[in-house]
């Protein structure tokens, strides 16, 4: 997975799911225009230990749905 993507490709890509993504590119407002992703599921906690090993100077945590799965859960995006 070492494809750049932009937000619009990675939510078609991987619809609903947690994506770790590295080489990001945003806007102003802080919000993903493209990038690379290294890892997606469901499961947040996967997603995060995929970041955990990636060596990229900017890179983060993302979710592609239009809601979080658990609201009452707190996510650090």
């Amino acid at each position: 997975m070492s494809e750049r993507l932009t937000w619009e490709e990675i939510v078609a890509r991987y619809p609903d799911e947690w994506v770790a993504l590295e080489d990001i590119e945003d806007d102003e407002f802080i919000n993903v225009l493209s990038a690379v992703v290294i890892a997606h599921s469901g499961d947040h906690d996967e997603v995060w230990g995929a970041l955990e090993k990636s060596a990229a100077a900017h890179a983060g945590i993302d979710f592609t749905g239009a809601e979080l799965p658990d609201p009452g859960f707190v996510y650090a995006l």
